[in-house]
């Protein structure tokens, strides 16, 4: 019976906070072995695809699920897209230009960042996020955006980036606490996780998610296995219906070989 796996990337594949840009040679065969197999691997990450590194893009996944759920991309195509309406994005781009707020809005192959944009741009140049993929000239008008990412200069930009956390839209630091994400609610990586086994024709049952952080928790919550990495938050632990070894210890290997091989 075919199966479907989705990875979350930080802190699950690979860890941008020690410099660890790439799967282990031991996580890659598992993968590889379970694709041999006749079932499917996806990455499921709150990134968009301008986000993600040549060793993700080139390894072999059959697609990516990005922006947490907005964006379901099979095999170079994208098959659902559920973006912010255009007003608002327009709203928010007004408030951070008055409120001196650097802004990063994510769309569906490129993302858009102004070139004077120089702490937000220094912030995605230590995580090592090329700029193959990052547009300078837009027209809001002319783009379609799932998620905008906020770098403020000071505690009256925190404070309006924290307002934006209400019933429509999540919006809070991402790990390891410097940017803000602001994305709907109606989008989430268990959505996109949903939308990809319906495309792929698999069952509910036979979906196995693997996260470490708190926008992992609806995709856990959701697959027919939830498995949290050992360095998983307390929160994504409490959801989970199984448990593997930590990233250092290559958790995703363990459970794949241990049970789906």
């Amino acid at each position: 019976m075919k199966k479907a796996a989705f990875f979350d990337v930080d802190g699950t594949i690979i860890d941008c906070t020690i410099g660890v840009m790439d799967m282990s040679d031991r996580v890659k065969k598992a993968i590889r072995d379970f694709q041999e197999k006749g079932n499917v691997a996806f990455v499921s990450s709150g990134r968009p695809y301008a986000f993600l590194n040549k060793e993700l893009l080139n390894f072999g996944f059959d697609g990516f699920v990005l922006g947490n759920g907005a964006q379901v991309l099979i095999n170079g195509d994208t098959r659902f897209f559920s973006g912010i309406d255009n007003n608002i994005v327009k709203e928010v781009v007004e408030n951070c230009e008055k409120l001196n707020i650097d802004y990063c809005l994510q769309g569906e192959k490129y993302s858009y960042v102004k070139k004077e944009f120089k702490r937000i741009l220094e912030y995605y140049k230590e995580y090592d996020i090329s700029n193959d993929f990052l547009e300078n000239n837009f027209e809001l008008e002319n783009i379609n955006v799932f998620k905008i990412e906020m770098f403020p200069s000071d505690e009256r930009g925190c404070e309006y980036c924290k307002s934006l956390d209400g019933e429509e839209f999540n919006c809070f630091k991402n790990y390891p606490g410097e940017v803000y994400e602001m994305y709907p609610k109606k989008n989430s990586k268990g959505i996109g996780l949903l939308k990809t086994i319906e495309f792929e024709d698999v069952k509910l049952e036979n979906s196995y998610a693997f996260g470490d952080g708190r926008n992992d928790i609806e995709m856990i919550e959701t697959a027919g296995h939830g498995i949290a990495m050992g360095n998983a938050v307390k929160e994504l632990k409490e959801v989970a219906d199984e448990y593997t070894d930590s990233i250092s210890d290559d958790g995703v290997a363990t459970y794949i070989e241990k049970n789906l091989l």
